[in-house]
């Protein structure tokens, strides 16, 4: 399908942009490239399929900044192999909230040129999606808040097959008679048995929307943590 778009200059061009599919699913790169890019891998919750192979720091903590946002419901990354005219390119991530659907490309201040900017957004608004670019620097004022994420969703990921029902009926029962607690109130950050669990279920309880957590700082005794709503 064709784009048009209008260059700096004012004169305009016409960019054809493809897709082999618009179904999203995480498309691996060469070894070669893997080898010399800044790759994290990791097992997310609202990318369930696979491991996530993000391709810079920035793309690793936006995917865990999405796992905080209870109103995404899943997030694919490099979800798509397009053809904008004769280059090869792949969104770094896909991603629905609230029913909507997202196509993400993530540059330093947000910059990417026109030509090929303009013809993706209007390929994918044609198609029910919107293209955004997201600067670096906007994911990284919030790298507290993505890098606690990124320990939490380890931790449920690892002990997904663990019951919290008691810990996080507790948890909700404490914070019911008060409007925030301090982790200290609810556990000790220690590694026995009961007080994982206790972690564990605070974690599930955030990721589910129930309570929130003040990212201020980083995770630690003094962080306070209050019900949704």
């Amino acid at each position: 399908m064709a784009s048009v778009n209008k260059s700096r200059d004012g004169e305009y061009s016409s960019l054809r942009v493809s897709a082999d599919s618009l179904v999203p699913q995480q498309h691996f790169a060469s070894i070669g490239f893997l080898k010399s890019a800044d790759v994290y891998i990791q097992q997310f919750i609202k990318y369930s399929a696979d491991l996530s192979y993000c391709h810079s720091y920035q793309e690793y903590l936006h995917a865990a900044l999405l796992e905080s946002d209870n109103d995404v419901e899943r997030f694919v990354p490099q979800p798509f192999k397009l053809r904008v005219g004769n280059r090869r390119y792949t969104p770094d991530c896909f991603y629905t909230r609230k029913g909507k659907r997202y196509v993400v490309e993530i540059k330093p201040e947000g910059e990417f040129p026109d030509h090929m900017k303009i013809p993706l957004e209007e390929f994918f608004n044609r198609k029910g999606m919107q293209f955004l670019v997201v600067s670096n620097e906007s994911i990284l004022l919030k790298g507290n808040e993505a890098r606690d994420w990124l320990n939490m969703v380890q931790l449920m990921v690892l002990y997904k097959d663990v019951n919290t029902d008691y810990e996080e009926n507790a948890a909700w029962e404490l914070l019911a008679r008060q409007n925030s607690v301090h982790f200290s109130d609810y556990i000790q950050f220690s590694s026995t048995e009961p007080d994982q669990r206790r972690l564990l279920a605070l974690y599930r309880m955030a990721h589910a929307g129930i309570i929130k957590i003040n990212h201020d700082d980083r995770l630690g005794p003094n962080t306070e943590v209050e019900l949704c709503g």
